[in-house]
C-alpha cells in the first residue's frame, strides 16, 4: 500500500508542477465491459486435471460471468522545442482488473466501499529531438509489423504490450528508417551488480514508402539472459536468444496484403521445459492478413498463419507462443479457460501456439455502424502419439503419450458490431459460438474420456477515447 500512495503522490506532484510551468496533453481511454461465457470448461464431464499431460481443464463453476474495466492514460509534457515527456499510467495487472475486487465491508450489510487500486507507470520516457535522429530514453513500449510478437497495445482492448527499459533512437533518410535500441528487461534490485540481468540489443530497419504504399521491414534483436534472472523463472544458467522478425505490408487500390514471419532461435537453459536438459531453441510463425474492398461499405478478408510447436525433442525447443494481444477469435485462443476455474491463472494470458489456423471475415462499415462476421479453423501443429514421448504447450512439460491425439482445434463462429455513439464513444457487441476440437478431449488416460462440447459466448463493451 506505501508503494501505490508514493506513486499516486508523484503523479500529484507530476501533475501540479507541470500545469504551473509547462504544457501538459491528456490522451487515453476508459473502456467497461460486460461477458458471459457458457460452458466455460468446454466439457461438461468430471475430469482429472492433474494428469501429465492432460487437456481438463479444473471443474469450479460450469459458466464464467465477469465484467472488467481497462484503464489506459497517456500524459505528454512538453519540456521545451527539443524535449518532451510522455508515459502511460494504468491500474492493476492487465491495465485494469476485474469489478468487484478489492471491496470490503463493515457491520453494515449495504456499507461495502472499495479500497482502490495502486496506480502504475506502465510506461515513462523522455522523447529527445535533435537534427540527426530522435532519441527515446526510459520506459516505453514497441511495436512491430502486424504485431505478431512485438505489440506495443494501442489498441482499445488490448491488455498487455512489448515492454522496453533503456534508449533507443530514429534516424529517418528519405523512406528509410533504422532504429537501434540498448535495453534492460529485467535487473536484481537487491543485487544491481548486472550477474542476474536481461540486457537485449535490437535494431529495426524499416523501408515506407506512402507513394507506393509499401512497407518492409526487418527486426533483430540479441537477448541476453544471464543467470537467475526472475524474467524466466531463475534459471541456473544464463542463456541467449535471437530474432529476425521480417515484414511486408503492401496496399493497391481495394487490395491490401500484409506478412510477417518471426523466427526466434538460440539457447534458452530449461525455461520452455521440466527437464533438467539445457534446450536449444527453434520456432518461426507465418503471418497472412488480406483485405478486399468490394465497395465503400463492404470488406472481405483472411487472417491465415501456421505457428510452430514443439515435438519430443527434450534437447530442442520448437514452440512459438505469439503475443497475447494478437488474436484472431472471440473465444479460441483469447482465453486461458484455467483462469476461470483456477485463481493461480490468469484467465487473459493466452497466446497462439502450436496451430494453423484460417480466419474468413466479411466487415460492413457506413458513418456509425461496424459490423463483422467471422469464421475460424485451426488445427494443432503437433499432438500426441500413443506410445511416444509429446511435449505439453500449456504446462510447458513433456510426458508419455499413453493414447492417441486428435489434432482438431475446433471452429468458431463469430457475429460482432461497433457503434460509434460520439466521436470519443464507441459501444460494442459480440455473440460467438465455439465448436471445441478434439483435441482438447485429450486426458493421457485410457480409462478415462471426456467429451468436449461447445463454448458459446456473449458481451458488451463501452469505451470512451480522449
Amino acid at each position: 500500500m506505501k508503494k501505490s500512495i508514493n506513486l499516486y503522490s508523484m503523479l500529484l506532484l507530476l501533475i501540479s508542477t507541470s500545469v504551473q510551468a509547462l504544457p501538459i496533453d491528456w490522451s487515453g481511454s476508459l473502456g467497461f465491459d460486460q461477458n458471459i461465457i457458457k460452458n466455460a470448461r468446454g466439457t461438461t464431464d468430471d475430469c482429472n486435471p492433474a494428469t501429465a499431460g492432460s487437456q481438463c481443464v479444473t471443474k469450479d463453476n460450469k459458466h464464467a460471468r465477469f465484467q472488467s474495466l481497462l484503464l489506459r492514460l497517456n500524459p505528454s509534457i512538453i519540456v521545451n522545442d527539443s524535449v518532451t515527456i510522455k508515459g502511460e499510467v494504468s491500474t492493476g495487472e492487465f491495465r485494469g482488473g476485474f469489478l468487484g475486487d478489492d471491496s470490503n465491508n463493515d457491520d453494515s450489510y449495504f456499507g461495502q466501499s472499495n479500497s482502490g487500486t495502486a496506480i502504475n507507470f506502465n510506461q515513462i520516457y523522455a522523447e529527445l529531438y535533435a537534427d540527426t535522429a530522435l532519441f527515446r530514453v526510459g520506459k516505453y513500449a514497441k511495436h512491430f509489423g502486424l504485431g505478431a510478437v512485438i505489440n506495443s497495445g494501442t489498441k482499445s482492448w488490448d491488455r498487455f504490450f512489448s515492454g522496453y527499459q533503456g534508449v533507443e533512437a530514429e534516424f529517418k533518410l528519405g523512406n528509410f528508417k533504422l532504429i537501434p535500441a540498448i535495453s534492460k528487461l529485467d535487473s536484481d534490485a537487491g543485487l544491481p551488480n548486472g550477474k542476474h540481468d536481461t540486457n537485449e540489443q535490437s535494431v529495426i530497419a524499416m523501408y515506407d514508402n506512402s507513394n507506393s504504399n509499401l512497407k518492409l521491414g526487418v527486426f533483430y534483436a540479441m537477448r541476453e539472459v544471464e543467470t537467475k534472472s526472475d524474467l524466466y523463472d531463475n534459471e541456473s544458467t544464463s542463456h541467449e536468444m535471437t530474432i529476425i522478425d521480417v515484414f511486408v505490408e503492401k496496399v493497391w487500390e481495394r487490395l491490401t496484403l500484409g506478412l510477417e514471419v518471426p523466427m526466434l532461435s538460440g539457447e534458452v537453459g530449461t525455461s520452455f521445459s521440466d527437464k533438467t536438459v539445457d534446450q536449444d531453441y527453434d520456432a518461426r510463425a507465418f503471418i497472412l492478413e488480406a483485405s478486399y474492398e468490394l465497395n465503400q461499405f463492404w470488406t472481405i478478408g483472411i487472417n491465415g498463419g501456421s505457428v510452430s510447436g514443439s515435438d519430443n525433442d527434450e534437447k530442442k525447443q520448437g514452440a512459438m507462443y505469439l503475443h497475447p494481444n494478437y488474436q484472431i477469435a472471440e473465444i479460441m485462443f483469447k482465453y486461458n479457460l484455467e483462469g476461470f476455474q483456477n485463481s493461480a491463472e490468469n484467465a487473459f494470458r493466452s497466446n497462439i501456439t502450436n496451430a494453423n489456423f484460417a480466419k474468413f471475415y466479411t466487415r460492413y462499415q457506413s458513418d456509425a455502424w461496424t459490423w463483422r462476421m467471422d469464421i475460424i479453423m485451426a488445427k494443432a501443429n503437433e499432438a500426441a502419439q500413443k506410445g511416444d514421448d509429446f511435449y505439453d504447450h500449456s504446462s510447458q512439460t513433456y510426458q508419455a503419450a499413453n493414447d492417441d491425439q486428435e489434432d482438431d482445434l475446433g471452429m468458431e463462429f463469430d457475429l460482432a458490431f461497433d457503434y460509434k455513439w460520439s466521436p470519443s464513444v464507441t459501444v460494442s457487441g459480440y455473440i460467438g459460438y465455439y465448436k471445441v476440437g478434439e483435441f482438447y478431449a485429450f486426458t493421457n488416460d485410457t480409462s478415462e474420456e471426456i467429451e468436449v462440447s461447445d463454448i458459446t459466448a456473449s458481451g458488451m463493451k463501452i469505451n470512451i477515447g480522449f
